[in-house]
């Protein structure tokens, strides 16, 4: 009895080597039917995007400057809250980045067809600055020195070079800023 199952594994082993001989190692077997690519680590960056796109998610890029263009591209563009004032397409990215796409109307209002009030942190007055919620005085001002001495902002996460702006000031001002009219 023991024999006979020795021999029906072995029989069993020999047909399934057999066979993997003849399968493709390229073959994708995944239930979405496309292609896997296979991308040079060395020479591929992944840059995120958030918000108000078809699909948010990390892309993966292999030339070596992509644009906000590239990634708007990848992400099968905006929605139909995406807001086009609070991005420029020619803004080059950074690698193992992530960059968010604000809404223009207010997600938790579904009935509002009001854009919400947002103010241009590239030619927006000290005044105008200061009505954004979480923007005191010394932001403000730090703005415009960096403005002054940078040029203007290509993304609206550039505004976290701003002294006094980090991570939680950006998300408590990111639906509340654009970068042009």
């Amino acid at each position: 009895m023991i024999l006979k199952v020795i021999v029906v594994v072995c029989v069993c082993a020999i047909i399934g080597l057999v066979a993997f001989q003849f399968v493709d190692p390229n073959l994708d077997l995944g239930a979405g039917g496309g292609s896997t690519t296979i991308v040079d680590d060395k020479t591929s960056i992944t840059i995120g995007v958030t918000g108000e796109v078809s699909s948010p998610g990390d892309y993966v890029f292999t030339e070596d400057k992509p644009t906000m263009e590239d990634l708007l591209g990848a992400s099968g563009g905006l929605n139909t809250n995406g807001d086009d004032r609070c991005f420029n397409l020619e803004a080059v990215l950074e690698a193992n980045s992530s960059y968010y796409i604000p809404p223009k109307y207010d997600n938790s209002n579904i009935c509002s067809n009001e854009p919400i009030s947002k103010i241009s942190i590239n030619d927006g007055t000290k005044e105008e600055l200061l009505t954004v919620n979480g923007f005191g005085d010394a932001i403000a001002t730090s703005i415009i020195s960096y403005r002054e001495a940078n040029g203007v902002f290509y993304t609206l996460e550039a505004i976290m070079n701003v002294s006094g702006i980090g991570y939680a000031k950006f998300n408590m001002c990111k639906n509340y800023i654009i970068l042009h009219d």
